[in-house]
């Protein structure tokens, strides 16, 4: 028998079945040129946001534009990711992978996120707690600090930008109190030896040069301790921001100056006769250039042992981990955190660390 051939309203049906696309209605012109508009931008982010992670790591504090970088609010990188992941949820929804890589980037290595290591071996040995905190406004003395200490405890304490009693007699029962212009230190401790280094010649630049190193007297032995308050990076940025490119110059110069004091203090660091311990406000997170070169062989207490972002300073933009504890040979951090407020617009940082006994020095 012969078969039936299907009429011509059947072939045309079936044709257009099979040149529909698989997922339903064909795109409209201007859909498709939104899926692909979307997908540049979305890949542009994430190129942004490498090329940033990039300048960040190997040229802040080296090239202006990644100075300007390191010191800046780094959240706002996170802008167009938020704001093309809620397009893409509607519209095209594969784009959420490489807007997931540009978050982890800005949100986990861009904005400085630390987890401790699980896997870290537990230290043993006698436990030291060190605090370190610019005071700025809040006087030494004043009962903010007074409950600071109560509250934490620190064996040493290491303050900058300090107001101190008048007759320069610790207000605190159980601690020495030591004053070195604007820095003061107050240890549980005795303190066997001061060494201060002058500081005309950095004033000279207009700089910090808080640069004051002690010995101090534990029941587990002797060590040094280093109290810093480095030079500020905002006459800087100050120029950028008034004069614009015609202010670069005078970022380049507080750059060089600011190498130029951490070179100093890392040099009157290996004066150091113990184990070292450095503590104070270096006024530079881990990825600049000038903390890479000077100071990233000595271990952070937060970088290994505290959790979430650590920013130590905090302004209506600026979030910023620019205070430190630095632990040389003979030591190891077990735990590090940020203090709360005390009305300075610092925050202290807390570490508690162990002596492991091993030689240390500069």
């Amino acid at each position: 028998m012969e078969k039936a051939r299907p009429d011509a309203g059947q072939a045309s049906l079936v044709a257009s079945r099979s040149a529909a696309p698989a997922g339903g209605a064909a795109r409209s012109p201007w859909r498709r040129r939104a899926d692909r508009l979307l997908a540049a931008l979305v890949w542009l982010t994430l190129a942004s946001v490498v090329a940033a992670w990039g300048l960040l790591v190997f040229l802040s504090d080296r090239w202006w534009p990644a100075t300007l970088l390191l010191f800046g609010p780094r959240w706002v990188l996170a802008a167009p990711v938020l704001a093309f992941g809620s397009l893409a949820l509607g519209l095209r929804r594969r784009l959420l992978l490489p807007l997931a890589a540009a978050a982890a980037i800005v949100f986990g290595p861009l904005m400085g996120l630390h987890v401790p290591n699980p896997l870290r071996p537990e230290a043993a040995g006698p436990r030291v707690r060190v605090l370190t905190q610019n005071l700025g406004r809040v006087k030494l003395a004043s009962e903010a600090v007074g409950a600071l200490l109560t509250e934490l405890s620190p064996d040493v304490a290491a303050f900058q930008e300090c107001s101190p009693p008048g007759d320069r007699v610790s207000p605190f029962a159980g601690y020495t109190l030591h004053v070195d212009y604007n820095t003061c230190l107050l240890t549980r401790y005795p303190i066997r030896k001061v060494d201060a280094r002058d500081r005309k010649d950095v004033w000279q630049k207009d700089g910090s040069g808080a640069i004051t190193l002690y010995e101090l007297e534990s029941p587990h032995g002797v060590f040094s301790l280093l109290n810093l308050h480095l030079d500020t990076v905002r006459d800087g940025l100050e120029a950028i921001a008034v004069r614009r490119l015609s202010g670069v110059p005078e970022l380049e110069a507080n750059t060089a100056a600011r190498r130029w004091e951490s070179e100093l203090a890392r040099e009157w660091a290996r004066r150091a006769a113990g184990p070292l311990l450095i503590a104070g406000d270096f006024n530079m997170p881990v990825e600049s250039g000038i903390y890479r070169d000077l100071w990233s062989e000595f271990t952070n207490a937060f970088s290994v042992a505290g959790f979430g972002y650590g920013f130590t300073k905090k302004t209506r933009l600026l979030r910023a981990r620019i205070d430190h504890i630095l632990l040389g040979a003979g030591w190891a951090a077990e735990r590090a955190w940020v203090a709360r407020s005390i009305g300075s617009d610092h925050h202290g940082t807390v570490a508690d660390l162990r002596w492991t006994g091993a030689p240390g020095g500069g």
